[in-house]
């Protein structure tokens, strides 16, 4: 049983099967039913009390046609201060939008629609009950309402709490905050629903009503209200096709006026109390509140975005010194440039910026190399700027200019001086990158519309900005410098590197690197308690190979298999390396017995494909290679050379028992 159904709802008498039917399904909701004639309810003048001792939470009237006494019953009890906060429900028949819009004139805030139907009688009867009781509540609750609006700067904070505020006050089906785009089409972008299928949010509103003359009439900050859209005749059928498909019976709304110091008022936006299951007359107490919150959420939004402009300012100067020390400090071309771009444009609210590089020494980067980043926000891409004849002269991209010192040339002659420059509907700000006097590419970066003038495209900017971007100009160009020295110690290194851990020979990891990478794996599988493989290969009668075909022969035996060992180590964790002399090891971690087993008999398939002759072995006529498996789970209690002694005992029973073949290491091995 709810709060509601123990309140008390009156019904004015009329045709018996008419009451009789209401007086049931109320009933059956848990209800209180009165059934009065309109003679009992007419108020009467003071001093003499009213005909009712107490009055009911609700009010049926019912009528018949449009000269009904009921619709003059109404008006009485709306005018008079003890029953004008009672919710008035007319029943009867509107079959036309007079009928309906009687219904309101005449005080009531909804209508019941004959022959009843018990769901919706109840559940209109328990909403109005519901607003009726919620109403002594609303002063404290606007009042804590304001308070949350005004105690954050964050604007979706701020936008959601009203929606969820005024949502709770009103007890509505749905609020929402509507906002204007420069288009002149809306986007809902907060919501707050009584019902989850009610939600309209990101949805985009094209309103062909909704023009400058509308939208002038919200300017002077009234609110605009719709009882029943369906009964509302003097609206345009467009605008009701519209509230229709967004399920709205009833609406209102009040506009969110914006105002900052120097600028023009305008219509940011709207928020809008809907009303999706039924009718719904607006009490005066409830346009007022959305004028009061509407009025306040212009002053939150204004706060919200004087903040952002003063936070957008500081977030600028630490961006400014952000792109000179990731510049300085990185030696990595493509982050170097990339942040240069993401970074400059930032900060400079730039539509676009971009970097080309007509010359370099760089590794890795195609020549003229093009890294560009424009505004998220824009739709169109713009074009690159483009490397013309015409702009080489402009920005002196003569590699063989002679530079004199800075302060001994005027502004438009130094080599790094910004410079504006226009290419069809475009204007950018461009400057030459060099090294040593030598051009190394462009920076150059598309303003944004308000940088420049609309008519003789002279740039707005301050001096401070142009000396930005020729200062992050010439970082750029120290930045590259380092980058290019930097690659070419880098391969060096790397080049010695893989010399110290390759075979000479057979360009596969080196003892040295196996033993370094065995201790590596087996530190490693003991942390984490996984298997370890390990696999010694020999190649079989290998001092007969160099004896019948000479030790050149032999050298690119070895190779092949080294290759073909490499081969079938797919994992990047495995390790194919040159254990001495004819030898060869393979480390797999993480691999079972069967998945070593599985390795070798695939590397035993390769080597029988290639074939390669071998006259010196009595059996098989062709290289053959003997293998000896060995896995262990890394302990405490074990070591390394144990799993290295249990694969060389196991190559050795390979051996032993004919060549050509693998062993898996065991306790037999072992005793043996």
């Amino acid at each position: 049983m709810t709060l509601f159904q123990q309140a008390t709802v009156l019904i004015t008498e009329a045709a018996p099967h008419q009451t009789e039917a209401l007086v049931q399904m109320l009933v059956a909701a848990s209800y209180q039913v009165q059934v009065r004639a309109e003679a009992d309810l007419r108020p009467q003048p003071p001093p003499q009390p009213p005909q009712l001792e107490q009055w009911p939470d609700l009010i049926i009237l019912q009528v018949a046609g449009v000269n009904s006494s009921g619709y003059n019953l109404g008006r009485r009890l709306q005018a008079n201060p003890s029953t004008a906060a009672i919710p008035l429900i007319f029943a009867g028949s509107f079959n036309d939008a007079a009928s309906r819009e009687q219904v309101f004139a005449a005080g009531g805030v909804d209508y019941l629609e004959s022959p009843f139907v018990a769901a919706d009688v109840v559940a209109r009867v328990g909403h109005w009950l519901e607003v009726a009781t919620a109403r002594p509540v609303r002063p404290s609750l606007l009042k804590d309402s304001l308070q949350r609006l005004h105690n954050t700067l964050d604007l979706d904070t701020i936008l959601q709490t009203a929606v969820q505020d005024v949502r709770q006050q009103i007890l509505a089906d749905r609020v929402i905050i509507y906002q204007f785009a420069q288009n002149g089409r809306g986007l809902v972008t907060h919501e707050a629903i009584v019902d989850q299928h009610l939600t309209v949010l990101h949805r985009q509103v094209e309103d062909a009503c909704f023009d400058q003359e509308h939208a002038a009439k919200y300017w002077s900050g009234r609110v605009g209200q719709i009882s029943d859209v369906k009964a509302l005749g003097n609206i345009s059928q467009c605008y009701r096709d519209m509230l229709l498909s967004f399920g709205i019976r009833a609406n209102l709304v009040a506009p969110i006026i914006h105002t900052l110091p120097g600028q023009n008022r305008y219509l940011w936006g709207l928020i809008i109390v809907h009303q999706c299951y039924q009718p719904r007359r607006w009490q005066t107490h409830e346009i007022e509140l959305l004028q009061e919150i509407s009025a306040h959420l212009a002053i939150a939004i204004q706060q919200s975005r004087l903040f952002e402009q003063v936070r957008q300012q500081a977030r600028q100067e630490m961006l400014l010194n952000h792109i000179l020390d990731e510049i300085r400090a990185s030696l990595d071309v493509q982050h170097i440039l990339t942040c240069t771009v993401e970074h400059l444009g930032t900060a400079l609210n730039l539509r676009q910026c971009g970097i080309t590089l007509l010359r370099h020494n760089l590794t890795g980067l195609p020549t003229p190399f093009v890294v560009t980043v424009q505004a998220p926000a824009l739709r169109e891409p713009i074009a690159p700027l483009e490397i013309t004849e015409v702009l080489r002269q402009q920005l002196m991209l003569d590699n063989n200019l002679v530079v004199l010192p800075y302060r001994m040339n005027p502004l438009q002659m130094r080599p790094n001086a910004a410079q504006l420059v226009v290419q069809g509907e475009n204007t950018y700000l461009a400057t030459a990158i060099r090294i040593d006097n030598q051009v190394q590419g462009v920076l150059w970066a598309c303003p944004a519309p308000d940088r420049l003038s609309s008519t003789d495209k002279t740039s707005r900017w301050e001096h401070s900005d142009l000396s930005l971007v020729e200062e992050v100009a010439m970082q750029l160009s120290q930045a590259l410098q380092q980058a290019a020295l930097y690659q070419q110690l880098q391969a060096a290194n790397d080049e010695l590197r893989r010399l110290a851990h390759l075979d000479g020979l057979t360009q596969i990891a080196n003892r040295r690197e196996f033993d370094r990478y065995l201790a590596q794996e087996w530190q490693r599988l003991q942390r984490e308690q996984g298997s370890l493989a390990l696999v010694l290969a020999d190649v079989d009668h290998f001092k007969g190979y160099n004896d019948t075909y000479g030790h050149l022969a032999g050298d690119d035996c070895l190779r092949s298999i080294a290759r073909l060992l490499a081969q079938v180590t797919k994992r990047p964790a495995d390790l194919a390396a040159r254990y001495g002399g004819e030898e060869f090891a393979l480390v797999l971690p993480n691999t079972t017995s069967a998945g070593a087993i599985a390795l070798t008999a695939e590397a035993q398939t390769y080597l029988t494909r290639l074939a390669i002759p071998n006259a010196a072995s009595p059996l098989y006529g062709q290289v053959t290679v003997s293998f000896g498996i060995a896995v262990l789970t890394p302990a405490p209690t074990l070591s390394a050379e144990l799993l290295i002694q249990r694969a060389d005992q196991a190559l050795y029973a390979a051996k032993e028992n004919g060549r050509n073949r693998y062993c898996l290491w065991s306790e037999g091995i072992q005793s043996a």
